[in-house]
């Protein structure tokens, strides 16, 4: 009975949620990301936001083209989160990528007119 008891307990607190942990500072942001094309690119988008402190979750969507962040904003925003997909070598809405990072990105990564 105390073993049920332990492993309940334990589901309820992995199955409680980042946002529910930080509290009511919460904002969720949609960001164009036109110059995504695969898998790595949403695999790169999504190490470089989770890598950023106060970002609680990252859904990038390849054929929308688009990344949902949600993210506590005592701790991070808009901007930064912008920065963090730019400096990973992505445009983001109206910022464009840095060129050093968007030249180390696999092939697949980049877009068709670039590939070598």
């Amino acid at each position: 009975m105390i073993i049920i008891t332990m492993i309940l307990l334990a589901d309820v607190f992995f199955l409680t949620s980042s946002a529910d942990i930080v509290g009511g500072n919460n904002e969720k942001v949609t960001v164009k990301v036109p110059t995504i094309q695969c898998g790595t690119c949403k695999k790169n988008i999504t190490k470089a936001l989770k890598n950023l402190d106060g970002v609680i979750s990252v859904q990038v969507d390849l054929k929308d083209k688009t990344t949902t962040v949600t993210y506590d904003d005592t701790k991070t925003n808009l901007e930064a989160i912008e920065n963090a997909i730019t400096s990973a070598g992505y445009d983001a809405n109206d910022k464009k990528a840095d060129p050093a990072a968007y030249k180390n990105l696999d092939d697949c990564c980049k877009l068709p007119d670039d590939r070598k």
